[in-house]
């Protein structure tokens, strides 16, 4: 398994990994995006911002 791949139970010991923090979003499904745009978007910008914030 490479770093992208991961068990579903997998989710909390990636946490801190280097390409983000896993959220599991009850009841959606493979399009979150689609599904759930604002609860979405959120976490994008919030991951951005952080991200953003370490840049400078």
């Amino acid at each position: 398994m490479d770093a992208a791949q991961f068990a579903v139970d997998g989710g909390p010991g990636l946490a801190g990994a280097a390409f983000g923090d896993p959220e599991l979003l009850p009841g959606i499904g493979h399009t979150p995006i689609l599904e759930e745009p604002p609860r979405t978007a959120a976490l994008i910008l919030a991951f951005a911002a952080h991200h953003a914030a370490r840049a400078r």
